[in-house]
C-alpha cells in the first residue's frame, strides 16, 4: 500500500485536473447561453415597460 502511494496521488491530481478542465469548459459553454437569456429577459422587460 505504501509503495503504491505515488500512483494514488498522481491519480488524484489527474482526476482533479480533469474535473477542473471540465468545469472551465462548462463555464465557457454556458456563459454565452446565460448572456443570451439575460439579454432576452432584459429586452422583454424593457418592451413591457415601454408599453
Amino acid at each position: 500500500m505504501i509503495e503504491n502511494r505515488p500512483m494514488i496521488e498522481q491519480h488524484l491530481k489527474t482526476s482533479i485536473c480533469l474535473k477542473l478542465s471540465m468545469l472551465i469548459n462548462l463555464i465557457f459553454f454556458l456563459r454565452p447561453i446565460f448572456f443570451l437569456s439575460l439579454v432576452l429577459k432584459s429586452s422583454r422587460v424593457s418592451s413591457l415597460l415601454l408599453q
